[in-house]
């Protein structure tokens, strides 16, 4: 079972970067020991992930002057978008520490997509044009990212937001959100599947 995951995961990556994935876990998890963030940062890195790939390319066509990030962990997204102002926020005060080590081009704040206020006197730009929620919107209910988006809203004005949403073929996920959801909170400008087939990103006008 260990070894057709392996095989599948070299097979997905193919050789040089599944090589780097390897290095980049080992770094992580002495991180993890040493400063005790959330384990999954140290299983997930940027090069193990091909969705955090395809999100930074998906945000690079709309050539973003600047860039939030919620819920961003280590930076690995975020740092990688070719804006000149990136910001990010989580709630894992330890993942962010070692985020603005890594990555020095970015400012990195603790907070959530609930506290619109926190969020907008840490970016203090009326102006944003991207906003990023990956890879944990399928724990909260749509009402709720909705109500945060539309209430973020009204502190800042932002122009597109790239969010996904599970496919309902994978059961074991809590939410599941989709195209129709989507289009409560604006005009659907690109619409992909990752390359895994867990997700879809939707690249939503506001």
């Amino acid at each position: 079972m260990i070894v057709n995951k392996v095989y599948k995961k070299f097979k997905e990556l193919g050789f040089f970067c599944s090589l780097l994935c390897f290095q980049k876990r080992i770094q992580l998890r002495y991180l993890c020991w040493k400063y005790n963030f959330d384990k999954w940062h140290a299983t997930a890195p940027y090069e193990c992930r091909p969705y955090k790939w395809e999100a930074v390319s998906l945000s690079n066509t709309i050539t973003p002057e600047s860039v939030l990030e919620v819920g961003c962990g280590l930076g690995d997204i975020v740092s990688r978008i070719e804006a000149k102002e990136k910001f990010g926020c989580d709630l894992d005060d330890n993942a962010l520490f070692i985020a603005n080590k890594l990555c020095e081009d970015t400012k990195f704040f603790h907070s959530s997509l609930e506290d619109d206020t926190k969020i907008f006197n840490n970016i203090s730009l009326k102006n944003l044009d991207l906003i990023v929620l990956i890879n944990w919107p399928h724990l909260m209910p749509w009402k709720e990212i909705k109500n945060c988006v539309e209430n973020l809203k009204e502190k800042i004005n932002i122009k597109y937001l790239l969010i996904d949403g599970i496919l309902d073929t994978h059961k074991n996920y809590r939410f599941h959100h989709g195209r129709n959801q989507m289009l409560d909170l604006g005009k659907i400008k690109e619409e992909k599947k990752s390359s895994d087939l867990t997700r879809t990103f939707y690249l939503l006008e506001l």
